[in-house]
């Protein structure tokens, strides 16, 4: 309910005229007073009443005739729908704990400091983003890949974007064919855009499935599969390099999760291998960064640079935030960042697989996935043990994530779970 004693005048009055219109107390093609009449009659001023007129006029209650007045205009009966009491209520929800990330390992001052002389010293603030993103930021990733992954690329070959569903949905004008190849079960967000997009999938078993298929696109995350943790050997990689050279299809290779093997050393990309030929190469600041930081970028290969419309979509993401993250690049911070994250995810992992030592075996369960990113995997022998784990995740306001492939699994993410807390809440959880 608007307070008519914040309102002004010209509005207050404007409502009121309206109103009568509306319920007929003023008929149709009835004659409005003169500006200067009604101004006299209400004791304010003309530009008061022309206002008012104005509005009506704009809205269409009423019509100016020349040398005449204003005359109301015969308005149909509006409908009576009444204000929903509930649909427009938000749900409350209680915020899930075991997905979110440690507070204290980001470099928020950092960040900060870099954030507050920008808004200070930059005045490319004041201009539109780039669409295919600023060319500071492609020099910082394109410096960063060739550093920590072995990728070369051009900068002007880095487009950025707000997460990986975007950049796929702006690839898709670039492939003639639309058949693609992934491994199962696939990363739900890419899933689900394929599907909308209404591309033809074949969900796979093992890389001799993917390549019998003959897709045109190949969707993996060769260096910790999804949701397994597991790697793609060397010759599997060198045979789906071989196919897509032969067959000049295309690998997208979503290396968002590279960093976290805690049993080995990083794996080599697929980029790499095969020196960008045939590969889309796709990362994320999401996860090693702040969740809430919604940025990521792929690499495109020259076969497609050209054939980029660049202007075809606006940039999804902030210029600022693109600029503050080229400098925490180039200052040394997310280096810095990536290592203590590092150290810490594997102190974490280490706790997990500690806490989940006495509930390993059981006829009921397995679980596998420990190597993987920040989440472990329980699959059920049957759908009673399946819902009394979804139901006791439920109870204890855990977020988890089921496959519609693989109906009996429960990824439960552990990255929000303390590590000194990590005994208990397992503990609780398998109980």
């Amino acid at each position: 309910m608007k307070n008519k004693n914040t309102l002004p005048l010209y509005v207050i009055l404007y409502e009121e005229i309206r109103d009568k219109i509306l319920s007929g107390e003023i008929p149709p093609s009835s004659k409005l007073p003169s500006i200067r009449g009604f101004a006299e009659k209400r004791g304010v001023s003309t530009t008061t009443i022309e206002n008012t007129y104005q509005q009506l006029l704009i809205e269409g209650y009423i019509e100016s005739s020349p040398k005449r007045g204003y005359y109301s205009i015969d308005i149909k009966q509006i409908p009576s729908i009444g204000m929903p009491k509930h649909q427009y209520l938000q749900k409350e929800t209680q915020q899930t704990f075991n997905d979110t990330q440690s507070q204290n390992l980001f470099d928020i001052d950092a960040y900060r400091k870099i954030v507050n002389t920008l808004f200070i010293e930059d005045k490319s603030l004041y201009s539109a983003c780039e669409p295919m993103g600023e060319p500071r930021l492609q020099r910082a990733i394109q410096k960063h890949l060739h550093t920590m992954r072995d990728v070369y690329s051009h900068p002007n070959s880095i487009v950025i974007g707000s997460g990986i569903q975007q950049l796929l949905i702006q690839l898709t004008p670039l492939f003639k064919k639309r058949e693609v190849a992934y491994l199962k079960p696939a990363f739900s967000r890419a899933k689900n855009i394929f599907e909308f997009l209404e591309y033809t999938i074949h969900a796979c078993d093992d890389i001799e499935d993917i390549i019998k298929a003959k897709p045109d696109i190949i969707y993996l995350s060769p260096s910790n599969i999804y949701p397994s943790g597991k790697v793609i050997p060397i010759n599997d990689r060198l045979a789906l390099i071989e196919y897509a050279t032969q067959n000049n299809a295309l690998i997208i290779e979503d290396d968002y999760n590279h960093l976290f093997r805690y049993n080995a050393y990083q794996i080599p990309a697929i980029h790499a291998l095969s020196k960008g030929k045939n590969v889309i190469y796709i990362g994320s600041f999401s996860r090693n960064t702040l969740l809430s930081n919604r940025m990521s970028y792929m690499v495109l290969p020259d076969s497609l640079l050209a054939e980029y419309q660049s202007t075809l979509f606006t940039q999804t993401v902030s210029k600022i935030d693109q600029l503050a993250m080229a400098r925490f690049i180039e200052e040394g911070h997310y280096l810095k960042h990536l290592k203590k994250l590092a150290k810490h995810s594997k102190r974490k992992n280490e706790a997990l697989k500690l806490a989940l030592n006495s509930h390993m075996i059981n006829d009921h369960y397995t679980i596998y996935g420990l190597e993987s990113n920040m989440h472990f995997v329980i699959r059920a022998s049957n759908k009673t043990t399946f819902n009394q784990f979804s139901n006791k995740l439920d109870a204890q306001n855990f977020l988890y994530r089921t496959f519609d492939e693989q109906p009996l699994d429960i990824l439960v993410p552990y990255s929000g779970i303390d590590i000194d807390d990590m005994p208990t809440v397992i503990n609780r959880l398998f109980s």
